[in-house]
């Protein structure tokens, strides 16, 4: 039997608290109305140019910054981490990477999975999800949408001006460049067309939560959990309908496993006095993107990140329960206590 703590007689408290409410109430805030005719992302082939682009010309160079504005450095600093995007050496060091063999051929692994169709077809997606986001989020302006190889860095990028979204790392896990990848598996199987869409708009998500929250600042486990919810909340508003699994990035069977043990997870939490716990270590556990939640007493069946779906599943029941509260509003609100006490675990 635990220790009787008072941090673990506060969560036993916390958790009488929640029993006490209802569930299943439909969340208002998921009725959105938009209106995408004349709407457009303008969508962009940052991959084509890029490699495209005679890298012994200056003037080439001089008219592929002038398109693509601060996107260009940002590209060539942040996401291929190849110095500053003004040096002589770096320019050098792009010449290399475009005439590389192996990025050559990812380049027409791209084109030979992603047709223009599919191209269309995905931006429409996302323009119908950003502008979800939009009428949610105030201060948001429609991004530009630009297609890039990222050289398998990064999967996305958000800023107040572009979404780029990295068609490398979505060309499935049993492609054959995909296999070739030093990649863990796990990670492998999450590089699917199916999670673009979602990948790119949880990106934009936690873009625009980042600018008005403030439970990031804090370091105990509680924190980080609504901090996590409220970003997957404000992605899972952004679309009509997404699944759990999808929205996580789950398999079926880590979907149906965590579904029949949310409370023992919830339990689990408590009795593990974590839930105020500023211990680094022993918080990450709950949150690292893994195969599955490597936390004390939680069997490897389980699915990864379960403090991001618990925390999730805090902030979703807290606008259920509370309509009149703004989206915006949510974000800005840094009482965690005051959100987890909407929460009643799935019996």
């Amino acid at each position: 039997m635990p220790k009787l703590t008072n941090s673990y007689l506060q969560v036993l408290s916390i958790l009488l608290t929640m029993l006490c409410y209802s569930c299943g109430e439909a969340d208002k805030h998921k009725d959105i109305d938009i209106e995408m005719e004349g709407k457009t992302l303008n969508p962009l082939r940052f991959d084509q140019d890029f490699f495209s682009c005679d890298w012994n010309n200056s003037e080439a160079i001089s008219n592929l910054k002038s398109k693509y504005g601060s996107f260009f450095c940002l590209y060539v600093e942040r996401i291929l981490n190849a110095g500053p995007c003004d040096s002589i050496s770096t320019m050098k060091m792009i010449q290399g990477f475009v005439s590389h063999p192996d990025f050559r051929d990812l380049k027409s692994e791209i084109e030979k999975n992603y047709s223009q169709e599919r191209l269309d077809s995905l931006h429409e997606k996302i323009l119908e999800s950003s502008l979800r986001l939009q009428t949610l989020i105030p201060t948001m302006k429609l991004p530009q949408l630009i297609w890039m190889n990222s050289g398998f860095n990064i999967g996305a990028y958000s800023t107040d001006e572009y979404l780029a979204v990295g068609l490398d790392f979505y060309l499935g896990q049993n492609n054959r460049i995909t296999k070739s990848v030093p990649f863990p598996q796990y990670q492998k199987e999450d590089m699917t067309r199916a999670q673009l869409v979602p990948n790119a708009i949880k990106n934009l998500a936690y873009y625009y939560m980042l600018k008005s929250d403030t439970l990031q600042h804090e370091n105990d486990m509680l924190s980080e959990m609504i901090f996590h919810g409220k970003a997957h909340y404000l992605t899972w508003l952004a679309f009509e309908e997404i699944h759990d699994s999808t929205l996580m990035a789950w398999t079926t069977e880590q979907d149906t496993w965590t579904q029949g043990h949310q409370l023992n997870v919830w339990k689990e939490i408590a009795r593990q006095e974590v839930l105020f716990s500023k211990n680094r270590v022993e918080v990450q556990r709950w949150f690292e993107y893994a195969p599955f939640t490597n936390a004390e007493n939680v069997p490897q069946e389980s699915a990864p990140q379960l403090g991001v779906f618990m925390g999730f599943q805090m902030v979703k029941s807290y606008m259920e329960k509370h309509p009149e509260i703004t989206v915006d509003r949510l974000l800005k609100e840094d009482n965690a206590q005051k959100i987890l006490q909407a929460y009643k675990p799935n019996l």
